[in-house]
Formats: C-alpha cells, structure tokens, sequence
C-alpha cells in the first residue's frame, strides 16, 4: 500500500522536496492511515509534516475524545500537531448552512489559517475511491453538472489527496495489519445524513448485486471527468477573452458568444457572474439558464441575480454590472419587468401574523431570495416570460404574486391550517389532508409549508392550494424552486 500511495503521489507531483505538509486529521481510520502513510513518505521524499485537528463542539464528550485521541497519536509518531475549536452549530445558524457544509467551511479556514502561520504548502486531505463515489452520486442526485461529478480531485490548488487510489476496505485492513486503533464517529451511522443513506444502502448493493468493483469504476470515470472538464475550461478561457471585455465596473459579453458550442457559453457566463461579485456562492443552473435566454432574446430585457448583479440585453450582447447602492450582503434587486406588466414591488417584508406558537418554526418568504429551509434549498424569483401553459412540477412552482400579499411565511403546521381545495372557495383541514397523503404522523410536525395566516398556499411535494394560482388575469408571477433533502422533482398529478 506505502508503494502504491508513493506512486500516486509521484504521479500527480503531489509533494515535492521541501514542501510544508498540513493534513488534516479527524481521527478516524482514513485520516489515521492518511498520517501513518505520509510519515512513511518522508523517508523517500523530504518533506515537512504537521496535522491539524478541528473540534466542532457538536458531540461533547467524544469530540473531545477524538481530540485527545489524534493529540496522543501525532505525539506518538513525532508529529506536529495544532488544535482548533470552532462554533460550527451557531456558525450554521448565523450563516444559513447545514451542520455538514459549516463543518466543512470551518475545516478549511482552520487548514488555510495554519498554513499561513506555519508557512505550509500543502494541505493534505483523506478523501478514498468511496468518497468519490459516494459524492458523484450524492450530486448527480441533487442535480450537478461536470464540476460535482468529479469535484473530488487528486489535486486542487494547494489541496492533495494522496489516498484516492485507495478504498475503504484497504484503508482499514491496513490499520489492522499495523495494530492501530482509530476512531469511529456515531453520526457516520446516523441515516439522517443523505451521504450516509448512500454509503450504507446505496454503494453496498451496487458492489454486491451489480459488479463488485462498482466503485473502483466510478472513482475511475470520475477521473476522466475530470480530464475532459480540465479541456473543456482551457477552451473556454480562449473564448472568455475573446469575447468578455471589462469596462471598469461594467462586464461586456459578446453576442458572437452565441455561435459558440452550448456547454463552452455556460463557463464563460459563469465566469463572468463570479468575476462580478468575487464569488460563486448562490449560483446555479437557473442562474445560466437565465443569462442564456437574456443573451438569445430581445434588445431592452433585464434581468437580475443573486450578488446584486443586473444583466441587459444590448445591441450587440450583454451588459453586466453590479448594483452598489446596496450594503453588501443585502438581498439581489428583483427583475426589471416588462413594460406592458408595470413594475411590480422589489422586495416583500417579513410577515406581520403574529407571533408563531411555541415550537414551531418560522422564516421570512422574500423576493427575490436563496434561502436554507430545513433541509431544503429554496430560490424565489419574479417570473418575466408568459406562461401559458404552467408546468406541472412537485417541487417548482409558480404563484400569483399579487395574491400573496405581503404576508407570506415558511413554517410548520399548526392547528386550524386549512388549504383553499377548489376554485370555488372550498378549504379542507390541513390534518385531513396529511392523512389522505398518507403522510405518517410522526413527521408532519417537521414538514415545512408556505403559508398566509392559518391558509396554506402550498405544501412543496404534496399539494398547491386553488388560492394563489396563475389564473388569466396575474399580472406578476413568482416562481419557487425547492431542491436538496431527500426530495427529486417529478410531474405533480395534482396539479390541474
């Protein structure tokens, strides 16, 4: 295993003489055998190793097990080692992400943090052929392109991931044959976690019941992938100079753009977003998708994305800039309409209902808005096209702005909900309608609704109330895109 982990290393010139290696280490046996193994590496290749060790105060005592656990084992093998203690639970909460993506973010600031300070080159990471695996699925189900299908690679920048040759089964018999103990994390366990749906029910009958080398496959086609994706940047770095100029705050984008393949336009116009607003966060598909038909319709149209970034159709192609009469972090402007719809308000308040009962929770409806709602990710946005026919989506809708009002709210249910069922006015008790979806009482308390007062307007994956659909007479239409969970769009045959 040490010959087969210095050749992959060799492979991708992933450490050379002199550097400065910071790996992270968790405490559990890929990062354990990650450690072991990059010890040994220093007897072929001089380098420097330091470990890094981030408690996320999120499992009291065997957090701090785990700890003490990877303090004691660098100790042992003559390793340096620095400890970080990170808020992750209110991070989550003050920056409206998940428990696992504040985790992550705080693992990274604390690897760059000590890099900086140690003077390290390199930040080695214990991702294995299951983690590849268990990521290209995880994204292909909540919908990727290229970029998630191999986001796991061996180099990215100054990060390394020396173990990608390996699989978990190895990693493990490795640290047996070596009498090492590690430690197991109960949470990875916990069916919860969607990555642990895949890990354990997922990837074991795949390996058991359709081929054996399952993910060995994919780890190696996510390898292409990312191959062809290294291509495909290279030859749309060729056109974002051709046809992408900046004019101080303003970004030009070529209409000759539009001649180039579809999938090439999609990086440039990608680009040109990140470049605006110093960020990627909050981006996309539908946000391309936008600039797409911004790019192939008419001269006069505008639209507006998240970052405060409006765009408009000129003579000649777009014209990007970013708004700066709002403070950063304020919510992007809503789409300019057209003329013949009048200008509908840009932003709605947060709801005026009252107070929500105890224990229930509650969250601003806003437009436009990204927002974290449960395990959901929800994107508001004013619709500009005509509908004239509404699609029938579970988990993609499109409302009557104006009907709203300005007292819509995310929230659970609470007693006396009721849903508008008919276009004459009939409404039906939200319980009633729980126990014809055949929803199991254990979870309808956890359900997260979109609701005026005690009307339900919609409940994503289950029903659209009569209330607040698009009729012949709307004027403005809101369209709400919910993704993420466990959820997977599908037609909505009740929706007439």
């Amino acid at each position: 295993m040490q010959k087969r982990v210095l050749d992959y290393v060799r492979q991708y010139h992933m450490i050379e003489p002199g550097d400065r290696l910071v790996a992270g280490v968790s405490g559990g046996a890929d990062s354990v055998c990650l450690l072991l193994l990059l010890k040994e590496l220093q007897r072929e290749i001089p380098f420097e190793l330091a470990a890094v060790h981030v408690h996320h105060n999120l499992r009291g005592q065997e957090a701090d097990g785990d700890a003490s656990f990877c303090r004691e084992l660098c100790r042992g093998q003559g390793i340096a080692f620095r400890l970080f203690s990170c808020p992750v639970e209110r991070e989550a909460r003050e920056k409206k992400l998940s428990l696992e993506e504040a985790g992550r973010e705080a693992r990274r600031r604390c690897f760059e943090d000590f890099a900086r300070e140690w003077g390290g080159t390199k930040i080695a990471l214990a991702h294995h052929r299951n983690d590849v695996a268990e990521t290209m699925i995880y994204n292909l189900a909540r919908g990727t392109g290229l970029a998630g299908l191999c986001s796991l690679g061996p180099v990215q920048g100054r990060y390394i991931r020396p173990l990608l040759g390996l699989g978990r089964p190895e990693i493990e018999e490795y640290l047996r044959e070596r009498g090492q103990d590690w430690r197991e994390d109960a949470s990875n366990r916990s069916l919860e976690f969607s990555r642990n749906v895949i890990r354990h029910r997922v990837l074991p009958p795949l390996n058991e019941q359709v081929n054996s080398r399952a993910v060995e496959h994919m780890a190696a086609a996510a390898e292409l992938l990312g191959e062809a994706r290294e291509y495909l940047e290279g030859q749309a770095r060729l056109l974002f100079s051709q046809y992408v100029k900046r004019q101080g705050k303003l970004w030009r984008v070529s209409q000759e753009l539009l001649g180039q393949p579809r999938i090439l336009r999609g990086y440039v116009l990608a680009w040109c977003l990140e470049e605006i607003r110093g960020s990627k966060r909050d981006l996309g598909r539908v946000h391309l998708e936008s600039l797409e038909d911004l790019l192939e319709g008419r001269v006069g149209r505008e639209i507006c994305l998240p970052g405060r970034v409006r765009a408009r159709r000129e003579y000649g192609g777009l014209l990007l800039e970013r708004d700066s009469g709002a403070a950063d972090g304020s919510p992007a402007l809503a789409p300019v309409q057209p003329a013949t719809h009048g200008q509908p308000p840009v932003q709605k308040p947060r709801a005026s209902g009252g107070a929500p009962e105890e224990g229930k929770r509650e969250l601003p409806f806003l437009v436009p808005d990204t927002l974290k709602v449960g395990n959901w990710d929800v994107e508001t946005a004013l619709w500009e096209k005509e509908l004239t026919e509404i699609p029938r989506k579970a988990y993609t809708k499109w409302l009557d702005y104006d009907k709203i009002k300005n007292t819509a709210v995310w929230r659970t249910r609470r007693t006396g909900d009721r849903m508008q069922v008919t276009r004459e006015g009939g409404s039906k008790k939200l319980k009633d309608l729980m126990i014809d979806w055949k929803i199991p009482r254990d979870i309808r308390d956890e359900i997260w609704l979109l609701a005026v007062g005690q009307e339900v307007l919609w409940v994503p994956g289950y029903r659209l109330g009569e209330s607040c659909k698009v009729s012949p007479k709307t004027k403005h239409i809101v369209k709400i895109t919910v993704q993420g969970g466990n959820i997977h769009e599908r037609e909505d045959p009740c929706d007439d």
